[in-house]
This record gives C-alpha cells, structure tokens and sequence, in this order.
C-alpha cells in the first residue's frame, strides 16, 4: 500500500519538475542528451551506498564536497571525489526545486535519471473472459430453473392434495389421491373419535351439511365458513378432520400451517392463493389447515416490534385473511383449522366471517375417558382378560388426553407381546401406566438396605399425608422400585372424581396438595434430622412451590395479595414493582413453610406407626392402599373411616 501511494504521488511531480527548468539552457540541455550518468558511473563501477540525512547532503553541496548529484525516484545520490562509496539521500518530492538549484548555485551539475517506460499491457484472456461468461450463464439459468421448478412443485403438490374421500364420489384426473393418505383417512370415522358428545355433534354438522345442504338452505341458514378446533395436544383433532373428510361427500385438501412458510419471499401467499383456487374450482371442499398458529399468529406492530409489513408470514397470513372473507366468493368452501395455541392466533383472523365457529376439544372427563378406554378395548376383544374395567382405568389416568390412553394400551400390548403372551390383563396395564410416569424400572436393585429404608420412609410419608384428606384424595400404590429415570421410588394417587371434574379447587384443598407434596422430606426431617435430609424431595419441592406460586399470582389465595392476579402477557419489561415482586416471594414462602410445618407435625404423631409400615415396605417393595390401610388398622387397632371394606 505504501508504494502504491508513492508511485501515484511521485509522477504528477515529474512533469512539474521538468517544466520549471525548460527555461534554463543547462536543464534543456542536459534532459535532451542521451547521456545516461547512471550508465557510465554508476552501473560501471560497484560502489558502496551509505545513506544520509537532509541535512548532511545541504551542507556537503555548500562546501563543495561532492563531485556528482543524482535524482533518482524519492532518492539523491552524490558521489565524493577519489573515493568509492556513493550516499542515498531519501527526499520529498516538494524539496527537489530548492535542492536543483542550491546544486546549480554551488556549481554542480543535478543529473535525473531516466523514468521506466510503463511495461505494455498484456493481451487479452480471451479464454478466461470466455469461461466467466460460461460459468455465469450456468449459474443464473440453475437458479431460475430451481425457482421455477419450486413454483411449479408447490401448484403440483396443491393439485395432489384434492382427495375424494367418498368412494361413490367421481374422482377427475386432476384429483388422484396419493395412496399412503387415501388408505389411512379412508378408515376413520366419527365413530372412531370417542369424548365429548357436543364436540361430536358440531363436526357432524359439517359432514350434514355437505351432504345435505337443501335442509339449511330451507331454513335459512349459512354454514359457518371456517371452524377452528383448539385443544391441548393429542385430544383428536386431526383425527375429527379426517373422519370428516372420509364421510363428508367433497373435495378434500391437507395442509400443514408449516407448508406455507419457505425461504423464498411471497411464496407463502402464492400457495395460499393457489390453494383456494383450486378449491373453488372443484366445490364443495374442505380444507384442513393443521397447526395452523405457524401462519397465523399475530402480526408485528401494535404488539411487537414493526417490520414494516414486508414479513413474510405477514404476507401469508394477509393473503390467508384475503381468501377466507374478501371479494371473491367461497361459496360451498369450509375451512377447517386445529391448533393448540389460539392465544397466539391475530384476532383478525378469529373474526365471525372467517373462523365463524370455536370447537373447544378438552381433555376428557371421566365419563369420555371410560368411552375412549371402551373403544380401545373393543379393538382387542379376543385378548382381553376379565380382570379389566375401564372404570377403574379412567379413575387413575386424570389428565391424560386420549392419544395419552391408546399409547398406553399399545404399551402394554407391547409387553405382553415380549412375554409370548397374547390376553392383555389388568397387570400389564398397570405396568404401562407405571412405565409411563416413572420411566423404565429396574429389575436388579442394588441400593443398600438404609437407602432402601430411607426411601420407604419418604414414599410413606407421602402416603400418611394422603390418607390424612382421603375425603378429597384417593391413595393407589406405593413402591420404593427405582427406574432408570431417577426416581427411587413413588406413590401414586389421585384427586377424588367431583373434585377434578368440577375444577373448583379450593384454598383448603390445594393447601393439603402441598402438604402431600411435602410429606416426603418432612418425614425424613422426623426420622434422620434436619441436617441429614437428602436431595431425593427435589421434585417435591418444585411442585410445591409451583403450586403455591400458582396460587399466589393466578388464584388470588394469599394473605395480603387475596385480590391480586398476575398476567402472562409477555413483555420485555416487567409490569410490576420491586414491592409487589418481593410482597410475591413472601406469600410464596409463607404457604410453603406453613404446610410443611404442619405436615413435620402430623408425621411427628405417627412416626412409630411408620417406621412398622416402612420395614414391611422394605420386604415388599410395593404395597396397595389396602395392605397400607390393614398396616394401619392392625397398628393402631382403628377402624378406617372411609368406605372401603377390610379384609
């Protein structure tokens, strides 16, 4: 970089140079000969070249020291009389006047030497210039074949996905269903889906009205145009979708919110336009839009940070919000859409107009979960053991959602299928459920005795508490079998039936939750001391502050914050004071600490009654409700009161 500064600075000097002594006959003289000094002297005779300073060459040209001075470049080079070194003087080109003519003043004679002729520029590369032009044509005609090739992928994948589900229906050319999907939706029916009996009723309406439309028109009626279905994951809301799409006799397309949001800037919006166009063209049709929060989700601005609307899932969903209510007309058209998180989802796409109708999916209630567990066990008619009630199985899986409860029979119909069994029984179902909540248990336990013990002491613990509020919880099993997931070991119970199908959870019970949740350190704290607790409550303790966390900003249940709620809203910034934040913490510690000071109390009046219950754990490894219960009656001499009969 240096020399190329200097190169560029230094020649507009030449000329300047050159043209100041035109003037003077010696210049003229001198810059027309052909005498070349650096020839003759220089080149002729190896000299040694020293360097010296500015001021050294001034006064050695005063006192007549040197015999010849040269210019050469951004260098002088003079030459002593009788002596064979030469000194390299480095100068500025803005001091060569002033050194010419102090040269010429002390009568010597400045000599230049001649300036390089530039080398000529090389020809051509006609071969490199050639192979650019190839190499960049290749490249654009790749890029707009893979671009073209993609749009017309996307139209061609739109025109594979019309399904004509009824098989009386005629099927046009344009229309031919791919195999893999055809076979699996052609198998689903309404009857397949086992829940609520009004959700039921709603999807059957649309399969009524496709079929039958004069009835609605009589009345006067419009078919909502977009019904979106939203519940927690695995309730059957693609499998609705399909069962209508297998009885209702139209058009069917599928598509993922996902298969709308690509790389290339307003292809979302392309396919959303071809989508409804094909679907207008071959009426009536239902479109499925599954996940449908990937595009629909609240655009940026009022809420967020503004991308000025050139978003490219912004322009999806505007075109999604376009097609659904704008000019062109969507008669004979349903769009169905499921998604888990309507929170999300703009409003204006919830609108009446687009989305007319919400379908709430929930899990399933007690009654819906006999259903499912009725439907999943008919399948397996002919491999059915005696010993099972679907009752008792939808008492113990609270909560869980039905694909929740088709995973668990596969399961274990898995297990008895390794045993070279083939009647599933009560056992392998219960196993399954275990497996499921616990993980992978251990068959060879190597835990000492006094891990073994310290367990059964937490696991009774947790167990006492239940029984304690057995009006409100309902004691199943207790095991000190550990697993590969961590767990040393477990008790399993549940919240009675009118209190978690009624969801009214008090303030009493939810207090008594964290007492349960607690009752395992809390008996370890009675038995090895406060020093010698271990960390095997660390669940424990996650749930219970949670709860009460849940308690204190969502249900309005503390002491002083009894009217106070916490949103959810995301924000960057927190919508609260340092005050009410720390208020927050206090009324969370206060409910943890009060139910585990009364749960240390209520172990402390039974500790002789488990330590008995817990050797006999120990042996056993896993002990029912009613080998606890008779545990008790027999230590105590008690009777229980609850409604269970002893043996």
């Amino acid at each position: 970089m240096k020399i190329s500064i200097i190169y560029f600075v230094f020649f507009p000097c030449v000329p300047l140079t050159t043209a100041l002594y035109t003037e003077n006959p010696m210049v003229t003289s001198f810059l027309t000969s052909k005498w070349n000094p650096f020839k003759q002297d220089i080149k002729s005779q190896p000299l040694i070249t020293e360097p010296m300073s500015v001021k050294q060459l001034i006064q050695g040209i005063k006192h007549h020291d040197f015999e010849n001075i040269y210019f050469k470049n951004f260098q002088v080079i003079t030459t002593s009389p009788n002596s064979d070194i030469q000194f390299s003087t480095a100068i500025s080109p803005l001091i060569t006047n002033q050194l010419v003519d102090l040269s010429l003043k002390n009568g010597m004679d400045p000599q230049f030497a001649p300036v390089a002729d530039s080398p000529p520029p090389p020809p051509p590369d006609l071969l490199g210039w050639t192979f650019n032009a190839v190499l960049f044509s290749l490249i654009t005609r790749s890029l707009w074949t893979s671009f073209r090739n993609t749009m017309s992928g996307n139209r061609a994948a739109s025109d594979s996905r019309f399904q004509n589900m009824n098989p009386n229906f005629p099927v046009t050319s344009f229309s031919k269903p791919r195999e893999s999907i055809t076979n699996s939706v052609k198998n689903v029916t309404l009857q397949d889906w086992a829940g609520s009996p009004e959700v039921l009723e709603e999807c059957s309406e649309i399969v009524t009205y496709l079929n039958h439309p004069e009835n609605y028109v009589r009345a006067g009626a419009a078919i909502p145009k977009g019904i979106l279905m939203d519940g927690p994951p695995g309730t059957g809301k693609t499998l609705l979708a399909k069962a209508i799409a297998n009885e209702a006799k139209a058009y069917f397309i599928e598509m993922s919110g996902s298969e709308f949001i690509e790389m290339y800037v307003g292809l979302g919006a392309l396919r959303v336009r071809n989508l409804f166009t094909d679907a207008r063209a071959h009426t009536p049709c239902v479109i499925f839009i599954d996940e449908i929060d990937a595009i629909g989700k609240k655009r940026s601005g009022a809420e967020g940070p503004s991308s000025g609307g050139n978003d490219e899932k912004d322009q999806t969903l505007n075109q999604l919000l376009a097609e659904m209510d704008g000019f062109k007309s969507n008669s004979g058209i349903i769009v169905l859409a499921a998604t888990n998180r309507k929170d999300v989802l703009d409003p204006a796409l919830l609108r009446p107009g687009r989305f007319d109708r919400l379908v709430t999916i929930p899990l399933p209630d007690f009654r819906s979960r006999v259903q499912i567990f009725d439907l999943y066990l008919q399948k397996r008619n002919d491999t059915l053991s005696g010993d099972i009630v679907s009752s008792e199985l939808a008492k113990m899986s609270g909560g869980f959602s039905g694909a929740d409860i088709q995973n668990i029979l596969n399961e274990a119909a898995i297990g008895i299928a390794r045993k070279n069994e083939t009647s599933l029984t009560r056992a392998s179902i219960m196993e399954s459920f275990e497996k499921r909540m616990i993980g992978v248990k251990k068959r060879t336990d190597e835990r000492s005795m006094d891990v073994k013990r310290r367990v059964a002491i937490h696991e009774i613990g947790h167990a006492h508490m239940v029984e304690q509020y057995r009006e409100h919880f309902e004691l199943h099993k207790i095991s000190i079998q550990s697993s590969y997931s961590g767990v040393g070991g477990f008790t399993l119970f549940n919240e009675k039936d009118e209190i978690r199908e009624g969801g009214l959870y008090t303030k009493n019970i939810l207090k008594q939750r964290l007492m349960i949740a607690l009752g395992g350190k809390a008996a370890e704290e009675v038995f090895y001391g406060e020093e010698n607790v271990s960390v095997g409550a660390t669940m424990d303790l996650n749930q219970a502050n949670a709860l009460a966390t849940d308690m204190i900003e969502k249900y309005g249940m503390g002491t002083d914050l009894h009217v106070f709620y916490k949103s959810n809203t995301p924000s960057m910034f927190s919508t609260y004071s340092e005050y009410t934040r720390k208020m927050i913490d206090q009324e969370v510690s206060h409910l943890v600490e009060q139910a585990y000071d009364n749960a240390l109390t209520i172990i402390s009046e039974k500790k002789e009654y488990i330590t008995d219950v817990s050797e006999r754990l120990i042996h056993s490894i896993v002990m029912t409700r009613e080998e606890f219960i008779r545990e008790e009656y027999t230590s105590e001499s008690l009777p229980c009161d609850c409604d269970c009969e002893l043996p």
